[in-house]
C-alpha cells in the first residue's frame, strides 16, 4: 500500500479494519474522481450533442447490466484467486466480485464508443481516436489498482470486456442508427 500511495494521487484514508495489509493507510478516490469527470462530460454531451449522448448513455446502462451479470457468473465458474478483490478493499467480494472491473469496463466502453464516433463522424485521425480509446481506460485501470479495489488481472478483464462491448455497440449504432 505504501508503494501504491507513492505512485497515486488521492485522499489518504484509514484502511478497513479487516484489511490484511502492513500499511494502515491507503489511497482512494482517484477512480471516483475520474468517474465524476466522465459523468460531467456525459451530462454536457446530453445538452450539446443530443444525437450521440443518449445512445452512449443507453449503451453504458446495457454494459453495466452485462458486466454485473458476468461478474456473478464468473464467480461461480472461476477460482476465487481470479474474482476475489484485494485484501485492502472495503468491498465485499461475495456480493460484488472483482472480475472484471466494472469501472474499467464502463470507461473503456465510453472511450471506444466516442473514439469510433469522432473518427467516423468528425474525421479524427487514427492517432487521435486511438489515444481517446486507450488513454482514459488505461488511467482508470491504473487508478482501480492504486485504489486497491482491483488486481491487475481484474482490470485487464475490464479493459477486454469494455473494448468488446464498446466495439459491438458502436457497430450496432452504426448499422441501425
Amino acid at each position: 500500500a505504501a508503494a501504491a500511495a507513492a505512485g497515486c494521487r488521492g485522499v489518504m484514508v484509514p484502511a478497513p479494519a479487516h484489511a490484511a495489509t502492513a500499511a494502515s493507510w491507503r489511497v482512494v478516490g482517484v477512480s471516483n474522481a475520474i468517474t465524476a469527470l466522465v459523468i460531467v462530460a456525459m451530462s454536457l454531451l446530453q445538452v450539446v450533442r443530443r444525437d450521440v449522448a443518449p445512445l452512449c448513455t443507453l449503451g453504458v446502462i446495457v454494459a453495466n447490466i452485462f458486466t454485473k451479470a458476468l461478474k456473478h457468473l464468473l464467480r461461480r465458474l472461476l477460482p476465487p484467486v481470479v474474482w476475489r478483490r484485494p485484501a485492502a478493499t472495503s468491498r465485499d467480494a461475495a456480493r460484488d466480485p472483482g472480475f472484471p472491473s466494472s469501472h474499467t469496463t464502463i470507461m473503456t466502453f465510453i472511450a471506444v464508443y466516442f473514439s469510433w464516433f469522432f473518427r467516423a463522424h468528425r474525421g479524427w485521425s487514427a492517432l487521435s481516436s486511438g489515444l481517446l480509446a486507450t488513454a482514459p481506460p488505461a488511467l482508470m485501470a491504473a487508478a482501480r489498482i492504486c485504489d486497491e479495489d482491483h488486481t491487475p488481472a481484474q482490470t485487464v478483464g475490464g479493459l477486454c470486456c469494455g473494448w468488446l462491448l464498446g466495439s459491438a455497440w458502436a457497430q450496432a449504432v452504426s448499422a441501425y442508427g
